[in-house]
């Protein structure tokens, strides 16, 4: 199917990633922790999430964002499921313990100032 990758932003035939594979892949497609990439940013690319650790990490600290929100897990809860912990504690806090002003964008900081992700 074409549509819009998720981390390069471009219009392109697209390939399901599972945020977490291996024996957890079941249970990212269960709780909803896949992406939709393009074939260069899933497995092509020296930076493709098959292929970089640091855009496997990138996904991961998504995908345990993700999966706390929506699931209202806690860390341990999260740990559970998936065996590790991806997120540093503030991270952690701003999901378990959100204000009034909580948003994804301002709270939710994964990557280096300037990148832009569509999350």
């Amino acid at each position: 199917m074409k549509g819009i990758c998720f981390l390069c932003g471009n219009y392109e035939q697209l390939e399901e990633h599972h945020i977490f594979g291996g024996a957890r892949r079941p249970i990212s497609t269960k709780y909803g922790l896949t992406v939709r990439l393009c074939p260069w940013c899933h497995r092509i690319d020296a930076d493709s999430a098959h292929r970089s650790g640091e855009t496997a990490e990138l996904l991961h600290r998504y995908g345990q964002h993700k999966a706390m929100t929506e699931q209202r897990w806690s860390k341990e809860e999260f740990v559970a499921h998936f065996g590790k912990n991806y997120l540093d504690e503030a991270e952690i806090w701003g999901i378990e313990h959100p204000d009034d002003g909580w948003d994804n964008e301002s709270a939710f900081h994964l990557i280096e100032e300037g990148a832009v992700l569509p999350f």
